[in-house]
């Protein structure tokens, strides 16, 4: 392998420990493609078109935002993700009013998106935009409903219109409304709150205990589909497990990357969508010219202490820049060792 090519995974940042979430779909190695009898896609993809109450669990980093962009992404047709950002809620997650408030906004907010790219559409052409499951767009769970109509947003963002000072029995009929108006399409709506790995410090455990119990339980209420990553952490140490779960009726557990070997498909699974052409198909690069089974095999070692796929790409990233930094023409286990000392 080239220097210069080394250089170019760099630029590329071929092992960005945090990609844009509409590239995560596209690298996710299926964890059923790695571990002997793991149902965790097709566990996932079921619950979500049943209409299950879904509790995807897992430590930080261990894959969980990319299972959800891979399963639930623009060519899973048939669903509906409405993807709710609730971390910047703070205390406001264990109160379902606030939870609510999130929900609606994010209906509002990526309605008005598809709405303003349709009417523009319409404009140049004449034509009335369809923003389908079968988007052309990579793999993942994006920005902006990918599954709807001009016709749905401009809907939901009707239904969702002026909905600030009413009570929560209201908000939830608002969102039932727009609900209705997804599954009129054929649709199975899903609400996924893929962000409540934020609050794992010990000083917020009220806001996880409220958010499991009052802040979403409104939500059985609804005909949808409900996901929420939950850390481990939070079926422990006090945090009333059996109540969670209670609500959250399926549990989808993350496993661990098993061996050396499908580490290694993770890591080249970054290096060839990085190093692909603009078709796509195969990267022009395999991972044997970018690092040694040595480095790979320090990184495995890494992963069993940090328990933390993003971790190890964070390691890896690292190792990466001090190798093309010092004009090598491959990662080593020594570079990879500096990096993990370093991090």
């Amino acid at each position: 392998m080239s220097r210069e090519a080394l250089s170019t995974l760099v630029q590329a940042r071929a092992f960005n420990a945090t990609p844009p979430r509409d590239d995560l779909g596209v690298l996710h190695v299926p964890f059923e493609s790695m571990v002997a009898s793991c149902h965790v896609e097709s566990r996932l993809d079921d619950g979500a078109r049943r209409g299950d109450r879904v509790a995807l669990i897992g430590t930080s980093g261990c894959g969980k935002s990319s299972l959800v962009s891979y399963v639930l992404g623009p060519t899973a047709a048939g669903v509906a993700p409405i993807l709710v950002p609730v971390h910047a809620l703070e205390d406001g997650a264990g109160r379902a009013r606030s939870v609510a408030d999130a929900v609606i906004a994010q209906l509002r907010l990526e309605s008005a998106d598809v709405t303003a790219a349709a009417e523009g559409l319409d404009a140049a052409i004449g034509e009335q935009r369809q923003v389908t499951s079968t988007s052309s767009r990579r793999r993942g769970v994006t920005g902006g409903f990918t599954w709807a109509s001009g016709d749905l947003s401009r809907e939901i963002g009707r239904q969702t219109a002026n909905q600030g000072f009413i009570f929560l029995p209201e908000k939830v009929e608002v969102i039932e409304q727009c609900l209705r108006a997804i599954r009129m399409e054929a649709l199975q709506p899903v609400v996924v709150f893929d962000d409540t790995d934020r609050w794992i410090d010990s000083g917020r455990r009220e806001v996880v205990r409220g958010f499991f119990s009052e802040g979403i339980r409104w939500l059985a209420e609804l005909d949808a589909s409900v996901v929420v990553a939950t850390h481990s952490r939070y079926l422990n140490e006090g945090n009333d497990a059996s109540g969670i779960l209670t609500f959250l009726d399926t549990r989808v557990e993350i496993p661990q990357v098993p061996s050396v070997e499908q580490l290694a498909r993770v890591l080249e699974r970054r290096v060839q969508v990085h190093t692909a052409g603009p078709a796509g198909g195969e990267g022009v690069l395999s991972l044997a010219e970018v690092l040694t089974e040595s480095a790979v095999e320090t990184l495995f070692s890494e992963y069993g202490r940090r328990e933390s796929l993003r971790a190890l790409l964070q390691v890896a990233h690292l190792a990466l820049v001090e190798a093309a930094d010092a004009g090598a023409d491959v990662i080593t286990g020594h570079h990879i060792a500096a990096a993990a000392q370093a991090w």
